[in-house]
């Protein structure tokens, strides 16, 4: 038995590795790797799926493609920009149709041939002509960037009308009125806004708006204020209060946020004029979350605090004009010194309209001058700025008058539309340097990272042939595996 034994051949574990069947599996499993990575190409369209498809592409191709997504961008600055153009061109064509029928009503009113009564139905027309000029000139204007007027700037009056204030009143509208007509003679935009604090005991609904800020003559609204309007003997109303409920500035931590009442989104400053002869409370603290104080909410929100009153209350108001960069001033026993107060109050309005209104358009994708292109906006196009505030066209001389200035309007305007048409030819030529830009680098992008679709189909049709000859092949192996194994069991 023992020899019998000895005639069976051994078939050991490393017998039958060394069959072709190890290397078939490698190989299939490569032939089905090569063909999953094909299929998601093809599917995905891109030759980088992963970062370690091709790690220095993958790094190129991100680079290129942030920039190409902000030159889009840029691209839709321009675009926007020839919007704005747009809009401007078309207030400048129709406003020079109404100088130009304002031209055609001072010929007319030139000839002696009509009477006073004819020419007040000229200057009516005018007149109306002249308030249409302004309103197209101010609402010109492209997410909220004027561009045939300059910015203007909103000042509200928060007048205490209590019964304290009676000795004060009459001065105090001089004053205002002064106020009104000094900025309309310079031609400035300033939107004027008149609230009543003082109706109300207690500090949440004693504020008053009567009047909407609107540049223009507010004079009538001046002259129609109360020299009281309730039996309190002082103010009754928290200016911290009324100053927020004016700002939509919530007082406190909960509270609802009130309504902004008339405040012109298109200003560049806001400012607030306190006028009271009491000091009042001041323990209000808003924002308890923020732990703001009264002045710092304001000043964050673009406001500026003045005050007109006793200067034995200047302490009162110290914390909340600094914070926001206002100014303090007196406001005696019978106002005579409103007048002064005011022409201060003024001064800081006057030097917001120093800082020269601009528009910039970001063209291009760096952060320097290059990359921006300052357009000739705004121009100024209202009534102030082609000079034609107050024509009279009432009387023969004032139409010869109003011809020459007329005249030179138009010529205005005729530089307002060269100064939009040049901007427009700079934005297309722009917007044509970065479209064909946008072109190359999405080539570029597409060479690196884009799959070569014909030659990804070839080599998945060929994928699935290796994938199925490694298929067949391994079949075979086994087969022949087994048939060897058998052989020797025999």
């Amino acid at each position: 038995m023992r020899d019998a034994d000895l005639s069976i051949p051994r078939i050991s574990l490393t017998t039958i590795r060394r069959l072709p069947t190890g290397r078939l599996v490698q190989n299939l499993h490569k032939a089905q790797s090569r063909r999953a990575n094909t299929i998601e190409r093809v599917s995905s369209g891109f030759r980088l799926n992963l970062a370690g498809d091709d790690p220095a592409g993958s790094a190129m191709a991100s680079t290129l493609f942030a920039r190409q997504r902000s030159v889009r961008m840029a691209i839709r600055n321009i675009q926007g920009g020839l919007n704005a153009m747009g809009v401007a061109d078309s207030g400048i064509d129709t406003l020079t149709d109404l100088v130009q029928r304002l031209r055609e009503l001072a010929v007319q009113g030139a000839s002696e041939t009509l009477s006073d009564d004819e020419r007040a139905y000229l200057q009516n027309e005018a007149d109306e002509l002249l308030e249409e000029i302004d309103q197209i000139a101010r609402n010109s204007h492209y997410e909220g960037q004027n561009l045939l007027s300059h910015k203007g700037v909103d000042v509200v009056f928060v007048l205490d009308t209590t019964k304290s204030m009676f000795n004060e009143m009459p001065k105090l509208k001089e004053a205002m009125n002064w106020f009104n007509d000094h900025f309309q003679d310079q031609g400035l935009d300033v939107g004027i806004g008149i609230a009543y604090a003082g109706a109300a005991e207690d500090s949440e609904d004693g504020l008053h708006l009567v009047l909407r800020i609107a540049a223009g003559d507010t004079g009538q609204a001046i002259d129609n204020i109360p020299e009281l309007t309730t039996e309190l003997l002082v103010g009754g109303m928290d200016p911290l209060s009324a100053a927020l409920n004016l700002t939509g500035i919530a007082g406190e931590e909960g509270e609802e946020e009130p309504d902004r009442p008339g405040w012109r989104s298109t200003s560049r400053s806001h400012h607030i004029v306190y006028v009271s002869d009491a000091g009042q409370e001041t323990d209000l603290t808003p924002g308890a979350d923020t732990g703001l104080s009264v002045g710092q909410s304001l000043a964050n929100a673009g406001y500026v605090f003045h005050t007109m009153n006793r200067t034995s209350h200047d302490a009162v108001f110290t914390d909340l004009v600094n914070e926001t960069g206002g100014t303090q001033n007196s406001l005696n026993a019978f106002g005579t010194d409103a007048q002064a107060s005011m022409e201060v109050i003024a001064a800081e309005v006057e030097a917001d309209f120093e800082d020269t209104d601009t528009y910039d358009i970001q063209v291009d994708i760096d952060n320097d001058e290059a990359s921006r292109l300052e357009l000739d906006l705004p121009v100024d196009c209202s009534r102030y700025g082609l000079d034609i505030v107050d024509l009279d066209l009432s009387t023969r001389d004032g139409c010869l008058d109003a011809l020459d200035r007329l005249d030179d309007a138009i010529d205005v305007l005729g530089e307002a539309i060269g100064r939009v048409g040049a901007s427009t030819q700079r934005l297309e030529h722009a917007l044509s340097f970065q479209m064909q830009r946008e072109t190359n680098l999405a080539q570029s992008v597409s060479q690196i990272r884009d799959a070569d679709m014909a030659q990804e189909t070839s080599n998945l049709t060929k994928d699935a042939i290796m994938e199925q000859a490694a298929t067949m092949s391994l079949i075979q192996a086994n087969q022949l595996q087994l048939e060897t194994i058998t052989r020797l069991l025999e």
